[in-house]
Protein backbone atom coordinates (compact mmCIF):
# COMPACT_ATOMS: atom_id res chain seq x y z
CA UNK A 1 0.00 0.00 0.00
CA UNK A 2 2.72 2.19 0.83
CA UNK A 3 4.14 1.64 -2.23
CA UNK A 4 1.39 2.54 -4.53
CA UNK A 5 0.84 5.55 -2.03
CA UNK A 6 3.99 7.18 -2.84
CA UNK A 7 4.38 6.33 -6.38
CA UNK A 8 0.59 8.60 -6.80
CA UNK A 9 2.52 11.32 -5.11
CA UNK A 10 1.08 11.54 -1.79
CA UNK A 11 2.40 10.86 1.32
CA UNK A 12 2.80 8.25 4.11
CA UNK A 13 2.86 9.57 7.73
CA UNK A 14 4.29 8.27 10.91
CA UNK A 15 1.85 9.04 14.31
CA UNK A 16 4.69 8.32 16.89
CA UNK A 17 2.20 8.76 19.38
CA UNK A 18 -0.12 6.05 18.21
CA UNK A 19 -1.61 3.04 20.12
CA UNK A 20 -2.02 -0.33 18.94
CA UNK A 21 -3.97 -2.94 20.54
CA UNK A 22 -2.74 -6.25 19.15
CA UNK A 23 -3.79 -9.42 21.39
CA UNK A 24 -0.76 -11.28 20.89
CA UNK A 25 -0.68 -12.63 17.55
CA UNK A 26 -3.80 -14.65 18.12
CA UNK A 27 -4.77 -14.76 14.24
CA UNK A 28 -0.55 -15.96 13.55
CA UNK A 29 -0.66 -18.49 16.35
CA UNK A 30 -3.43 -20.77 14.30
CA UNK A 31 -1.48 -20.70 11.27
CA UNK A 32 1.64 -22.78 10.46
CA UNK A 33 4.90 -21.19 10.23
CA UNK A 34 5.18 -22.47 6.99
CA UNK A 35 2.19 -20.81 5.76
CA UNK A 36 3.17 -17.27 7.49
CA UNK A 37 6.99 -17.71 5.80
CA UNK A 38 5.28 -18.51 2.34
CA UNK A 39 2.81 -15.55 2.28
CA UNK A 40 5.64 -13.57 3.53
CA UNK A 41 7.94 -14.34 0.63
CA UNK A 42 5.43 -14.37 -1.96
CA UNK A 43 3.83 -11.10 -1.20
CA UNK A 44 6.96 -9.22 -0.72
CA UNK A 45 8.22 -10.67 -4.60
CA UNK A 46 4.81 -9.76 -5.65
CA UNK A 47 4.70 -6.21 -4.17
CA UNK A 48 8.83 -5.41 -5.90
CA UNK A 49 7.69 -6.79 -9.17
CA UNK A 50 4.25 -4.79 -9.07
CA UNK A 51 5.72 -1.29 -7.77
CA UNK A 52 9.15 -0.68 -8.43
CA UNK A 53 10.47 0.73 -11.82
CA UNK A 54 11.91 -1.28 -14.02
CA UNK A 55 15.72 0.34 -12.93
CA UNK A 56 15.02 -0.70 -9.87
CA UNK A 57 14.31 -3.86 -10.54
CA UNK A 58 17.38 -4.21 -11.81
CA UNK A 59 18.84 -3.63 -8.57
CA UNK A 60 16.92 -5.00 -6.16
CA UNK A 61 15.39 -8.49 -7.82
CA UNK A 62 18.44 -10.42 -8.34
CA UNK A 63 19.93 -9.50 -4.56
CA UNK A 64 16.54 -10.46 -3.26
CA UNK A 65 16.44 -13.86 -5.22
CA UNK A 66 20.17 -14.75 -3.82
CA UNK A 67 18.67 -13.90 -0.39
CA UNK A 68 15.50 -16.58 -0.62
CA UNK A 69 17.56 -18.79 -1.83
CA UNK A 70 20.29 -18.18 0.82
CA UNK A 71 17.59 -18.72 3.48
CA UNK A 72 15.79 -21.22 2.03
CA UNK A 73 19.31 -23.22 2.55
CA UNK A 74 19.58 -22.07 5.64
CA UNK A 75 16.41 -23.71 6.71
CA UNK A 76 16.91 -27.38 4.90
CA UNK A 77 20.92 -27.00 6.33
CA UNK A 78 19.00 -26.59 10.04
CA UNK A 79 16.65 -29.47 9.19
CA UNK A 80 13.44 -27.09 9.08
CA UNK A 81 12.47 -28.64 5.45
CA UNK A 82 8.80 -27.09 5.84
CA UNK A 83 10.44 -23.14 5.66
CA UNK A 84 12.89 -24.10 3.25
CA UNK A 85 9.91 -25.57 0.88
CA UNK A 86 7.87 -22.55 1.95
CA UNK A 87 10.12 -20.39 0.53
CA UNK A 88 11.15 -22.48 -2.65
CA UNK A 89 7.11 -22.04 -3.30
CA UNK A 90 6.80 -18.68 -2.83
CA UNK A 91 8.97 -18.24 -5.78
CA UNK A 92 7.69 -20.94 -7.37
CA UNK A 93 4.51 -19.19 -7.04
CA UNK A 94 5.63 -16.17 -8.52
CA UNK A 95 7.18 -17.70 -11.72
CA UNK A 96 4.03 -19.37 -12.41
CA UNK A 97 2.15 -16.08 -11.71
CA UNK A 98 4.32 -13.75 -13.60
CA UNK A 99 1.43 -13.18 -16.59
CA UNK A 100 -0.89 -11.76 -13.27
CA UNK A 101 1.61 -10.07 -11.82
CA UNK A 102 2.56 -8.64 -15.35
CA UNK A 103 -0.76 -7.29 -15.77
CA UNK A 104 -1.16 -5.61 -11.99
CA UNK A 105 2.35 -4.21 -12.37
CA UNK A 106 1.15 -2.72 -15.88
CA UNK A 107 -1.81 -0.87 -14.04
CA UNK A 108 0.18 0.36 -10.96
CA UNK A 109 2.89 1.78 -14.04
CA UNK A 110 0.05 3.49 -16.02
CA UNK A 111 -2.29 4.69 -14.27
CA UNK A 112 -0.68 4.92 -10.47
CA UNK A 113 2.62 5.84 -10.84
CA UNK A 114 3.43 9.85 -10.70
CA UNK A 115 6.97 9.72 -9.74
CA UNK A 116 10.33 8.04 -10.35
CA UNK A 117 11.33 5.63 -7.08
CA UNK A 118 13.76 7.73 -6.59
CA UNK A 119 11.92 10.53 -5.60
CA UNK A 120 10.54 8.53 -2.39
CA UNK A 121 13.37 5.31 -1.93
CA UNK A 122 16.03 7.17 -0.41
CA UNK A 123 13.59 8.11 2.61
CA UNK A 124 12.43 5.11 3.27
CA UNK A 125 15.62 2.71 2.53
CA UNK A 126 19.48 2.84 3.86
CA UNK A 127 22.03 0.92 2.31
CA UNK A 128 22.80 -2.27 4.10
CA UNK A 129 26.24 -3.69 4.57
CA UNK A 130 26.96 -7.46 3.27
CA UNK A 131 27.43 -8.43 7.43
CA UNK A 132 23.62 -7.99 7.96
CA UNK A 133 23.10 -10.67 4.92
CA UNK A 134 25.96 -12.80 6.60
CA UNK A 135 24.27 -12.28 10.00
CA UNK A 136 20.72 -13.17 8.18
CA UNK A 137 22.41 -16.16 6.67
CA UNK A 138 24.12 -17.44 9.96
CA UNK A 139 20.85 -17.00 12.12
CA UNK A 140 19.04 -19.18 9.99
CA UNK A 141 21.33 -21.75 10.62
CA UNK A 142 21.98 -21.27 14.09
CA UNK A 143 18.63 -21.35 15.06
CA UNK A 144 18.30 -17.87 16.55
CA UNK A 145 15.63 -15.77 16.69
CA UNK A 146 15.21 -12.04 17.88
Amino acid sequence: LCHQIWNAVYEVWYEPNSVIYHKGGITSSKIPTGAITYHSYKNRLQTYLKNFETKTLWKVMPQHLILCLLVAAGYALRGQIQLSHAVMCALWFTISHIRDIVVARNMTQHTIRRVPDSSYLPLVTSHVRISYYYHLFTTALAGYKD
